[in-house]
């Protein structure tokens, strides 16, 4: 659409989105994270076809990591001062510096808890594609327009409904996601021992 004002009447997919998102106000270390983060804040679903031909609904996100994890996970945040008397931001993940912040999830699945983590990242997501899915079905400023050209009209609300339609293949996906890692020891050690501190 962007490129050459069209979509190819054939096209039966959006293929890919990137949906933005933000780290809640409520994390204590939600300003350091912004501060050091260095990719895009959000994350790209997109079709995905597996060896077997069976069509899938992926997604990638360096961000999403950084958003899942705090401080009584091992993230951990130190000013340091540099040779010329400025500051500087330090991150590490329990004590080992992380210099690079898109090898994160690197660290998080060497960890007994990624498990835990992985549920937390999809439920964001899923989340926000949740979100993303009413922000669609609630938008009809184009529909009845006579102010905008029948044909952009037309273009927008094909788009609109492949976009939909990848959306409502990423939910349902992420929630197949969420049910089998729910059923992981892990996971149901962790959240046995959350309620059990949550009940006392």
């Amino acid at each position: 659409i962007f490129s050459y004002g069209f979509l190819e009447n054939s096209m039966a997919s959006a293929k890919e989105l990137f949906l933005d998102l933000h780290i809640p106000e409520d994390d204590p270390l939600g300003m350091a994270k912004m501060h050091v983060s260095t990719s895009a804040p959000g994350v790209r679903i997109f079709d995905s076809t597996l060896q077997e031909g069976v069509e899938s609904v992926d997604w990638d996100s360096d961000f999403v990591w950084l958003m899942c994890v705090n401080e009584e996970d091992g993230l951990s945040f130190r000013v340091l001062q540099t040779t010329d008397g400025g500051r500087e931001l330090k991150t590490a993940w329990k004590d080992e510096d992380l210099q690079d912040e898109s090898k994160l999830r690197q660290l998080l699945e060497k960890d007994s808890m990624w498990e835990v983590f992985q549920l937390r990242a999809v439920s964001l997501i899923q989340d926000r594609v949740e979100a993303q899915i009413r922000q669609l079905e609630e938008s009809t400023e184009y529909e009845g327009s006579t102010q905008i050209r029948e044909r952009v009209v037309a273009l927008a609300l094909r788009l609109r409904t492949l976009e939909a339609r990848l959306l409502q293949k990423a939910y349902s996906s992420l929630e197949a996601q969420k049910q089998a890692l729910a059923e992981t020891d892990v996971v149901k050690r962790y959240l046995a021992a959350y309620a059990e501190e949550d009940f006392t």
